[in-house]
């Protein structure tokens, strides 16, 4: 008996998964090899496990695969040599509809069209319900079934019986859902270093909260804008988000949605448990250590951009008022996909909106966006944030090759350029923001699936000759801060200009109060102004730096 296991995948998972039934087929005295789709080769009896990538795309490694399958079963095509018997497992998502699982639901056709003969029914798994479970099922019944010998009376669905992979999910599992918060998923966001939260929220200890305890200097924020490091939590409340970004450091283990499916925690309940998840975290780093502990003087700010997407959560503007009452300042983080919520959104201390691309084809490959209409979703939250009284910001990651302009001469490339910084032109002419933070994308150790490495991380000097390059093409906007240790720029709006200072620190005495966002700001220190000899790294705090292995 000839069994082998072939797997797509972009995260791994898929890989995992494959490794996992090798050896229960191990454990039963089953001889079993483990390989990528693209090295497929003829086995009687084949065991498929795939994911299906977003926009409903073949993972990379068996792209080569699916197209010699397809073709085989569009065109009878006798070179390409089936398996006798095969089952299959399809990792998947319910939130992109209409193409959850389609890969796995394609290939099952083309090879129930070829007359190979189904050895089990095809399991279509869903990242919201236990996917794990459902998995060790599968495993068990494929155990099951060759042991047993039984696949061999199968018979093949009729044609009319052969899922349809056009027809839409039945969603009533996820509409049903009461927890976000799933077994595997918890687990993986532990392993990642978050604090959960209830059911749907986490806190996160932050570098530069560690940083500026140890008195080694602040985060980009404190700048920028004041914001005392060692007194900033880092949450949200809501691990969900509408896009997949590239370089989402995430690990895209987070749950993805269009809207709320959740039971929703009460407001006042994930207040506790961040602000007693954050101490935990604080004392974990204090213990111990000699730090300068009377830097923290308990949670001062609070940046809603941890993960996910915040106004999603039912509640965010009573969370926001208790946030306030404590007097917490918060600077929120929107993803502009959910305009409704962004315009039912109050006040907040700084108000963010991730501009990833500055045109729609770009922000598809960059925040692989659920929603079909998510450029128009973006301008109409470009819209909402203007009128908005309180100060606001777009935020630019850049990712070198993809969404900068580039220096090269070719007439090519200058058009990328034009385009690229047009398209970025155009909206912040459109929403005026206070500010426009350009910050070179992390590396965070990316999967594969991104298609990023190191190259795509940019050099300091490569964003302030991207802000230059913007501001070029703007009136009423200056080059402000820099934070270089953050790779990272403040333009910011000359109202925020008087007498040749410039004023983008926040009056943290005065940002509860009903005003305008330039009416609680106070004047910039000169160490965090743009060119100055410190480059943005705050003289009261000690720089460290790491020493290195010398060859002796």
């Amino acid at each position: 008996m000839s069994v082998n296991i072939f797997y797509a995948t972009e995260t791994n998972k898929s890989l995992k998964y494959a490794i996992k039934l090798s050896n229960a087929l191990i454990s039963k005295n089953i001889d079993v090899g483990v390989h990528s789709f693209d090295d497929y080769f003829y086995s009687e009896i084949a065991l498929f496990i795939t994911s299906t990538f977003y926009d409903g795309q073949v993972p990379k490694n068996g792209r080569v695969f699916f197209k010699k399958l397809k073709i085989a079963a569009k065109n009878n095509d006798l070179e390409f040599k089936p398996p006798k018997f095969f089952a299959i497992f399809g990792l998947g998502s319910t939130a992109y509809l209409s193409l959850f699982n389609l890969v796995a639901k394609q290939i099952y056709g083309y090879l129930i069209t070829l007359n190979s003969i189904s050895m089990l029914s095809p399991v279509y798994s869903d990242e919201y319900g236990d996917m794990e479970a459902v998995f060790d099922n599968w495993v068990s019944n494929v155990c099951d079934s060759l042991t047993n010998n039984n696949y061999q009376t199968n018979q093949n669905p009729k044609s009319s019986e052969i899922i349809d992979t056009n027809n839409k999910p039945d969603v009533s599992d996820i509409e049903d859902l009461s927890l976000m918060l799933t077994p595997s998923l918890s687990k993986n966001l532990k392993k990642q270093g978050y604090s959960l939260v209830g059911t749907h929220s986490a806190v996160k200890l932050c570098r530069w909260t560690k940083s500026m305890l140890k008195g080694r200097g602040g985060c980009y924020k404190n700048t920028f804008y004041g914001i005392i490091s060692s007194s900033c939590m880092e949450a949200t409340p809501n691990l969900a988000c509408a896009n997949k970004c590239v370089f989402c450091w995430r690990h895209y283990t987070n749950p993805v949605g269009t809207k709320w499916r959740w039971n929703a925690d009460e407001p006042d309940k994930i207040l506790k448990g961040m602000l007693e998840e954050q101490n935990k975290l604080i004392n974990s780093v204090i213990n111990g250590v000699k730090t300068e502990i009377n830097k923290f003087k308990g949670v001062k700010h609070c940046a809603l951009s941890l993960v996910g997407e915040p106004v999603m959560y039912v509640h965010i503007n009573k969370l926001i008022e208790l946030f306030h009452k404590e007097k917490i300042s918060t600077f929120l983080v929107t993803n502009g996909q959910f305009p409704d919520q962004m315009r039912a959104l109050k006040d907040v201390t700084q108000l963010y909106l991730s501009i990833d691309a500055g045109d729609p084809v770009s922000l598809r490959e960059i925040g692989r966006p659920l929603f079909t209409d998510y450029w128009e979703r973006l301008l109409e939250c470009i819209d909402i944030l203007k009128e908005k009284r309180g100060r606001t910001v777009f935020r630019l990651t850049l990712v070198k090759g993809i969404n900068d302009e580039t220096t090269d001469s070719n007439k090519e490339e200058q058009e990328r350029n034009e385009n690229i910084l047009g398209g970025y032109i155009s909206l912040i002419k459109r929403g005026t923001p206070d500010f426009v933070e350009i910050k070179g994308v992390t590396f965070c150790g990316w999967t594969q699936d991104s298609g990023l490495s190191m190259k795509n991380v940019p050099y300091h000097n490569d964003v302030i000759n991207f802000a230059i390059q913007l501001i070029n093409g703007l009136e009423g906007y200056e080059i402000a801060c820099e934070h270089e240790h953050s790779c990272c720029i403040l333009i910011a709006n000359t109202k925020y200009k008087k007498n040749q200072k410039w004023y983008t620190w926040i009056n943290f005495d005065k940002f509860n109060e009903d005003l305008q966002g330039i009416e609680y700001s106070c004047e910039t220190p000169d160490w965090a102004l743009f060119g100055s000899r410190e480059k943005g790294f705050n003289p009261n705090e000690t720089r460290y730096q790491r020493k290195k292995n010398q060859i002796k």
